[in-house]
């Protein structure tokens, strides 16, 4: 028999946890709001895999991301045509 906690997360929650975090900016609450589990879970597992959790609070207006949030990737702008004149 194993000894110690069990894992309240698996590594595929683990993983989409991740994500969510640092690509989409969730809260640890609205994560554990879809994966079922407390922010203080989603926090405890995110350390355990070396993820560095933001401080609590509202993000920083100098905070720029390093890759494109889900919003970006599926939206998409068409160009207007621009009306001749002449």
């Amino acid at each position: 028999m194993a000894r110690g906690r069990k894992r309240l997360m698996d590594s595929a929650q683990v993983e989409i946890a991740k994500a969510m975090y640092v690509t989409d900016r969730l809260t640890l609450d609205k994560i554990g709001e879809r994966l079922n589990c407390s922010a203080v879970t989603v926090s405890k597992e995110l350390r355990r895999a070396g993820v560095p959790v933001r401080k609590p609070g509202r993000p920083s207006k100098a905070f720029v991301p390093t890759a494109p949030t889900k919003v970006e990737k599926e939206t998409f702008v068409l160009p207007l045509p621009i009306p001749r004149t002449w």
